[in-house]
């Protein structure tokens, strides 16, 4: 089986998540099914690709909605024998320094942390009154129900190292992080591939 999320659609217009199930012959038909519709406003609206965690959950980044309307983290997780699939958000990005717009697919440690990008927020120095982007962390939280912490890991200055990562999202290896930006760099403003060193 394949799962994945669409940006629009769904009962709502804001995205779903859904499961592509495999033909029962060779050269069949996959059949598709709606595990969960995003609802929008402070469940979020628009999801990314996800990521598959532990225990069989979905993690995912909303680029919209949220308490503050800047995106979203939130786990998917999976149906018990009274409910289907049900989302919890597990952070509200605040936007400033912290960052806002998380666009690009998440990574997952080994721990369980999060890392990802914002496409806004951090640093100001590129000129865009929204920031140039930054790449964060998500920690879960000492005890289960407590808050998840968020830390800024980079902001990207819009120089040599570019501005807005990309939506490709993070490749994490070996406790190094790599990934894309759309603009800045050292020539012609193309953008840039970087990596994160701890």
């Amino acid at each position: 089986m394949l799962y994945g999320t669409t940006g629009y659609g769904g009962s709502n217009g804001v995205g779903t998540f859904f499961k592509l199930m495999p033909p029962a012959t060779s050269g069949g038909t996959w059949t598709e099914k709606i595990l969960y519709n995003f609802v929008g406003g402070n469940s979020g609206s628009f999801p990314t690709p996800l990521v598959q965690g532990r225990h069989g959950v979905f993690d995912g980044a909303t680029a919209f909605g949220g308490t503050q309307i800047l995106g979203t983290i939130f786990v998917l997780n999976p149906p018990t024998s009274t409910s289907g699939w049900t989302e919890s958000v597990l952070y509200n990005f605040v936007g400033g320094s912290s960052g806002s717009g998380p666009g690009a697919p998440l990574a997952l440690d080994g721990s369980g942390s999060l890392y990802g990008t914002t496409i806004n927020g951090g640093s100001n120095a590129c000129g865009r009154s929204g920031g140039c982007g930054t790449v964060f962390k998500l920690s879960p939280p000492a005890t289960s129900g407590s808050s998840w912490t968020q830390s800024v890991l980079d902001a990207f200055t819009g120089g040599h190292d570019g501005y807005s990562p990309g939506p490709g999202g993070l490749l994490l290896q070996r406790g190094l992080l790599f990934g894309t930006t759309e603009g800045g760099g050292t020539i012609g403003s193309y953008g840039t591939a970087y990596r994160i060193v701890p």
